[in-house]
C-alpha cells in the first residue's frame, strides 16, 4: 500500500458569491470543531483553520466513496468538488496583499496523476507541481523544508524530518501562509509592563502586558467582551474574545460556531482601556488523532479510497502535521504556519471613562478578515508556559 502525505500552511479570504460565502461559513464550523477536538484545556494553542481546510480540501478532490464522505463531513462541506475548487480559488485571490498564501504539490518521480485531480490542484488551488525522488528522504525533506521556509518568511523551519518520508511516499501536498501586519493603533512600548495574569481564578503569573486607551470595534454580551484591533491597509483584524468570568469560557466556546458571524457584524467603535499580554508562540501539532475524532478514519486505513488521484486504490493518508508561528507585540502581528499531511475609526469624546477590557485571564484570539469573516488563525492564550 503506497502512502499519501499532505502538508499545509496559512492563508485568508473574501467571498465570490454564494459558494465562497458558504465556504467561509463551513471553514468557521470546521475551526471550532477542530479546536474542540484538540487538547486545549490547560495550555496555549494556535493553528490556522484556513490552511488546514485548504490542505484537506485538496486531499478531498482525490477522495472517493466513504473516504470522501468522512472528509466532507469533517470539513462541514456542502459544495461539490467543482464548486469547492472554484470557491477556494476565489477565496484565495480575494485575500489582502499582506497575506501571502502558497500551495505546492510534490510528486514522486514516475507517479501518475489523473487529469481532473491535477487540474483542480494546479489551476484552482494554484499549487506548483514539482517532482521529487522520495527514495532519498533526506533530499526530499530538505527541498520541501526550503520551500516552506521561503513561503513562511523564514518562520517555519524543518517542518519535515527525513523519517517522515519513505520510499512508499508518493504525494505530498503543502499549503503555506505568511502574514505580517501593523496595527492601525499600535501600543506604546512605554506602557508595557509586567502585570499579573490569572490562568485560573486561584493562580497568578507575571506576564509582559501591553496597555492603551483607543477607539476600537467592540461588542459584548452576557458571556464575553470582544475587541478587534484592525491592521493598517487591510480588512484584517486581531479579534480578542474575553470571557467575563472563568465559568463563562466553556459556554462561550459552545456558543461560537453559530454566533461567530453574527457578533462580528455587530462590532461598533467604542473607547476602550485595553490591556493585553504580548507573546510569541510556536506550536507543532500532529493532527491525525484530532481529525480521526472528527470522523476522518478511513483515509488513514488500508480501506482508504483516493482513486480520484491516480485511478487506483493504492494510496493512504499517512501523516498530517501542522506547525504555527504567532507573535503579538506593540506594533502588530507576525504569523506563519504550515501543515503536512504526509475596519475607519472615529475619535470619541471623553465624556465618560473608557470601557475596561482587561485580558488578565484566558482568552481566545483570532486573525479574521472582517470583510469575508474568514478565520485565518485561531488560538487560546492561558499561560506563559507551553
Amino acid at each position: 500500500m503506497r502512502s499519501l502525505c499532505t502538508a499545509l500552511f496559512f492563508s485568508l479570504s473574501v467571498s465570490s458569491g454564494f459558494a465562497a460565502e458558504e465556504l467561509t461559513k463551513e471553514h468557521t464550523q470546521f475551526a471550532f470543531s477542530l479546536y474542540n477536538a484538540l487538547d486545549t484545556s490547560d495550555k496555549n494553542t494556535v493553528f490556522s483553520p484556513y490552511s488546514i481546510a485548504t490542505c484537506l480540501s485538496m486531499v478531498y478532490l482525490g477522495a472517493r466513496d466513504d473516504t470522501a464522505i468522512e472528509i466532507q463531513k469533517a470539513l462541514h462541506l456542502t459544495l461539490d468538488r467543482k464548486e469547492l475548487a472554484q470557491a477556494a480559488k476565489r477565496l484565495a485571490t480575494s485575500l489582502p496583499p499582506s497575506v501571502k498564501p502558497a500551495n505546492a504539490l510534490w510528486l514522486n518521480k514516475g507517479t501518475f496523476l489523473l487529469t481532473d485531480f491535477r487540474h483542480g490542484v494546479e489551476e484552482e488551488f494554484k499549487a506548483s507541481l514539482s517532482l521529487l525522488d522520495f527514495s532519498k528522504p533526506a533530499n526530499a525533506a530538505a527541498t520541501i523544508n526550503q520551500w516552506t521556509l521561503d513561503a513562511t518568511g523564514g518562520k517555519i523551519q524543518n517542518l519535515l524530518s527525513q523519517e517522515e518520508i519513505d520510499g512508499g511516499t508518493r504525494l505530498v501536498l503543502t499549503s503555506a501562509l505568511y502574514f505580517e501586519g501593523a496595527f492601525k493603533t499600535p501600543f506604546d512600548e512605554k506602557n508595557t509592563a509586567v502585570r499579573p495574569f490569572h490562568p485560573t481564578p486561584d493562580t497568578s503569573i507575571s506576564v509582559p502586558t501591553m496597555e492603551q486607551v483607543a477607539s476600537l470595534p467592540y461588542v459584548e454580551n452576557d458571556l464575553f467582551q470582544a475587541a478587534a484591533l484592525p491592521f493598517s491597509e487591510s480588512s484584517l483584524s486581531l479579534v480578542i474574545l474575553l470571557p467575563k468570568s472563568a465559568e463563562n469560557f466553556s459556554p462561550m466556546v459552545e456558543d461560537l460556531p453559530d454566533s461567530f458571524g453574527d457578533w462580528l457584524s455587530k462590532l461598533e467603535v467604542s473607547r476602550l482601556k485595553l490591556t493585553l499580554p504580548k507573546f510569541t508562540y510556536v506550536e507543532r501539532l500532529d493532527l491525525k488523532e484530532a481529525l480521526q475524532a472528527l470522523g476522518i478514519e478511513e483515509a488513514f486505513s488500508t480501506d482508504a479510497n483516493f482513486a480520484g488521484i491516480d485511478g487506483r486504490r493504492d494510496l493512504v493518508l499517512s501523516k498530517i502535521l501542522h506547525e504555527s508561528y504567532f507573535a503579538l507585540d506593540e506594533s502588530g502581528v507576525t504569523a506563519a504556519a504550515a501543515t503536512h499531511a504526509a475596519i475607519g475609526l472615529k475619535s470619541a469624546l471623553e465624556e465618560k471613562p473608557p470601557t475596561p477590557f482587561c485580558a488578565d485571564h484566558p482568552f481566545l484570539f483570532f486573525l479574521v478578515d472582517l470583510n469575508s469573516q474568514e478565520v485565518i488563525f485561531m488560538g487560546k492564550f492561558c499561560t506563559i508556559k507551553t
